[in-house]
């Protein structure tokens, strides 16, 4: 018998840890970061899927890739023959399961609460943003991590 998906995840998640404790330990937490270049994220999900749940009362955008390359943070941009993909998330739903979305869409003029879990639930973190008068933010979601939006207002945070 083999084992299950979750059983996989649950054991790249403690191998991570244990490669990123052995890092810090032998003294690479100083090394300087690689330059960041603008590659779409693969289609697989070895390291986990990013995945992104809509408890709220109104739709959330999601793209399946993020880049960040110098002064640029946010979902890919199309160019040539690359096309990168969006989806609306409507209430109650989520994105596909078993593949990598990697952020979401703040709008503009609105307050989200979100809850961001990392190492596959162990974790999680609360946060607000409120946009109300102010431009749209995407929110990068880093594999083996869960964005949950909880609640949209235009009205209140």
């Amino acid at each position: 018998m083999g084992e299950g998906p979750m059983t996989k995840r649950i054991r790249a998640a403690v191998i991570a840890l244990i490669l990123s404790t052995l890092g810090v330990l032998l003294g690479g937490a100083g090394a300087p970061a690689a330059s960041a270049a603008v590659i779409p994220a693969g289609p697989g999900c070895d390291a986990g899927c990013s995945q992104t749940y809509n408890q709220s009362a109104y739709g959330v955008y999601a793209a399946h890739d993020w880049c960040d390359s110098g002064s640029y943070h946010g979902p890919c941009v199309d160019h040539g023959s690359y096309h990168n993909s969006y989806m609306w998330i409507p209430a109650g739903g989520h994105t596909p399961l078993n593949q990598d979305w990697d952020t979401f869409r703040i709008d503009a003029g609105w307050c989200y609460r979100i809850t961001i879990t990392y190492a596959y639930g162990l974790y999680s973190e609360d946060f607000t943003y409120d946009q109300r008068g102010k431009g749209e933010v995407w929110i990068p979601i880093h594999n083996d991590e869960t964005g949950i939006v909880r609640f949209q207002s235009t009205s209140s945070c």
